[in-house]
């Protein structure tokens, strides 16, 4: 019998979970990184060393890595094989450095980056020397102005839209 979740951590717990072990998305997805979002509920548990360290990265926002403990939680599961991507970070203020020391990447989200201000926040972000995600790219305008910052990846609608080439 299965016991039905009692909040919304354990419930996208258990739903990550069964498509890693049950349905076997781990081998569907092959080589690729995986990156999935977790909170501090979801680090504390001891499922998430179920999941395949080699290619799931676990994105976390920097305020929930400054809970009681979660820090040391994230230290050991590096130690584990685990890679880190810190999300909504718009500055480098006091503390933010060892949250920092654990991420592989840095995900900067546009939707909360007033366009003004973007040029500035990706300065910031490089002095990590940390791979940069820019997300919530709608539109190709925003990929190259993203591009000419000198961001590493890139996520958002604008990709998941097929665009028509018409010709011979």
């Amino acid at each position: 019998t299965t016991i039905p979740p009692t909040n919304l951590s354990a419930a996208t717990a258990d739903m990550v979970c069964k498509a890693f072990a049950e349905l076997g998305l781990a081998d569907a997805f092959g080589q690729a990184l995986t990156f999935i979002r977790v909170d501090a509920g979801f680090l504390a548990a001891d499922f998430i060393e179920f999941l395949p360290a080699r290619t799931v990265v676990l994105e976390v926002d920097a305020k929930a890595l400054r809970g009681d403990g979660t820090l040391e939680r994230c230290r050991r599961l590096r130690e584990y094989g685990y890679r880190f991507c810190l999300q909504d970070m718009t500055e480098i203020g006091e503390g933010v450095w060892p949250m920092v020391e654990l991420a592989e990447w840095i995900k900067v989200d546009l939707a909360t980056v007033p366009p003004a201000n973007l040029q500035a926040v990706t300065r910031t972000m490089a002095t990590t020397r940390r791979q940069l995600i820019a997300a919530g790219i709608d539109t190709q305008a925003q990929k190259e102005v993203c591009t000419l910052l000198g961001f590493d990846l890139f996520q958002g609608f604008y990709f998941a839209e097929p665009v028509v080439i018409e010709g011979r």
